[in-house]
Formats: structure tokens, C-alpha cells, sequence
């Protein structure tokens, strides 16, 4: 299976192969940082200033 993400990325498919309930590829594994402000916002309850601010001082990209 082909999964476009920035290029080509070849993998094997999904491991186990179930006939009653095949699965699937939708799409390829989240980017580093992607869901980094999303995480500190919900998880640790950080205000969007909060993770401006560790942004602009580098603690994340």
C-alpha cells in the first residue's frame, strides 16, 4: 500500500488479515509536533498564550 505524506512512503499493510473485518490504511502517522499545542491545551490545560510562550523560546517547534 502507498500512503502519500510529503512523498511516497511504502508499507506492508495492516498486519493481521481478518476476512470478516479487513483493515485499512486512511491515512499516514501524524507528523512530529502535530499535535503538540492540541495536546498541551487539552492534556495540561495551558492557555493559548501560555504555548505561544514555550513556543517563541523554543521549548517545541
Amino acid at each position: 500500500m502507498l500512503i502519500r505524506h510529503r512523498g511516497h512512503t511504502l508499507h506492508d499493510g495492516v498486519a493481521p488479515r481478518l476476512s470478516s473485518t479487513p483493515g485499512v490504511l486512511q491515512r499516514a502517522a501524524p507528523r512530529i509536533g502535530e499535535h503538540t499545542r492540541e495536546i498541551l491545551s487539552e492534556a495540561l490545560d495551558l492557555s493559548e498564550a501560555e504555548i505561544d510562550e514555550f513556543a517563541e523560546a523554543g521549548v517545541f517547534m
